[in-house]
């Protein structure tokens, strides 16, 4: 019961979640959209002929017999060979190896051999495309024949069984743009909503493991003492939370805060609230962007949390990470106790300004090594 009511507070910021849903849904409908586009194409290859040799046609021929290939890609990853049709047709047809191996063996060796009876023919689909001049004129050497004669027995197009039914098509190029953008966007917003999955249950168990289940359920879910972000970082009487980050922890867990600065190509693109507590973890509560979008929200938890918990650390300073260091050692070996006194009642106060008594550069640690 304690656990759902928790919960409850954590479904005041779903943001993340939603757009998971939503991006992971448009990739479903995507991959569908894919899959119809595929049956419909292949339920409409028909066989290819002389009469109807067009490019970018989906088709199929039933090959009777094949030659050896002719021509191949440096990589070796397609070859083009010659194939025979049981009515006498000739088409070039290029193909993987692999394929040719495991589909046309009995094919090739008919080709090449005495016998008179012809295999089961062994039908090869795909798209036809247009030969280029350096194509065609390997193959006339291979048949050892001029270009025209090549052309007339052969064609100009050959058909790339390695072309599938989706590069056809607006539906299929379309639902593969879309299927490519919604599957970037469904796993940057997954990660994001398993990792604020993971910090509720981690926060629940933390709860747990301290008999506070009962008086974080009946804080969370009552009149915080002060709230920001529209009420998704609230300060209690005992506990900060933050519903964006899944994060709950009491006061007297907390040593030392900071706001730290995430850049992308050494641009600030963001900044969040970082507290570190007695057993090591780092928890992330408040996020605010910097520049025209940037609300104050990070300056005002930090002022907040100073306000409650008068032992805490401020600013990220190689003084305060000595600091934090030693309390967190004297802590665990037992020669001094965690941080137990009571924070004093306080009413929400606005985000700091400039002539804080807490110097503004104290405050940040950048995304990278560098600490100022």
């Amino acid at each position: 019961m304690q656990e759902q009511m928790i919960k409850r507070f954590f479904k005041r910021s779903r943001g993340t979640t939603i757009a998971f849903i939503i991006s992971a849904a448009v990739l479903v409908l995507s991959l569908l959209a894919l899959l119809l586009n595929g049956l419909v194409k292949s339920s409409q290859a028909e066989m290819i002929t002389v009469e109807n040799e067009t490019e970018g046609k989906y088709g199929y021929i039933d090959v009777e017999l094949m030659t050896d290939w002719f021509a191949a890609y440096e990589d070796d990853s397609l070859f083009w060979y010659i194939a025979g049709t049981p009515d006498g047709a000739l088409y070039v047809v290029a193909m993987t190896q692999k394929e040719f191996e495991n589909n046309y063996q009995a094919q090739y060796e008919y080709n090449y051999s005495d016998s008179t009876v012809p295999p089961a023919p062994v039908r090869a689909t795909g798209a036809l495309k247009l030969m280029d001049d350096e194509l065609i004129q390997m193959g006339a050497e291979f048949l050892e024949c001029d270009v025209d004669t090549f052309i007339s027995q052969c064609g100009s197009l050959y058909l790339d069984t390695t072309a599938n039914h989706f590069e056809s098509g607006e539906l299929g190029s379309w639902a593969i743009i879309i299927a490519i953008f919604s599957g970037i966007f469904a796993i940057i917003f997954g990660i994001s909503f398993f990792s604020r999955k993971s910090s509720i249950s981690k926060s629940i168990r933390r709860l747990a493991a301290a008999n506070e289940l009962d008086l974080a359920a009946a804080e969370l879910n009552g009149q915080p003492a002060a709230a920001f972000d529209g009420g998704n970082v609230i300060f209690t009487e005992h506990f900060l939370a933050s519903a964006q980050s899944g994060v709950v922890v009491n006061y007297r867990e907390v040593l030392w805060a900071y706001v730290t600065v995430q850049r992308t190509n050494f641009v600030a693109t963001g900044q969040h609230l970082t507290v570190r507590t007695a057993n090591k973890l780092a928890l992330n509560i408040a996020q605010d962007r910097p520049g025209k979008r940037a609300t104050g929200l990070t300056r005002a938890a930090i002022e907040e949390l100073a306000r409650r918990c008068p032992w805490l650390l401020i600013g990220y300073t190689r003084e305060n990470n000595v600091e934090y260091n030693r309390r967190v050692q004297m802590i665990a070996s037992g020669q001094a106790p965690a941080p137990s006194a009571a924070p004093q009642p306080v009413r929400p106060q606005p985000a700091a300004q400039p002539d804080s008594q807490i110097p503004a550069e104290e405050y940040y640690k950048d995304s990278d090594p560098t600490i100022r």
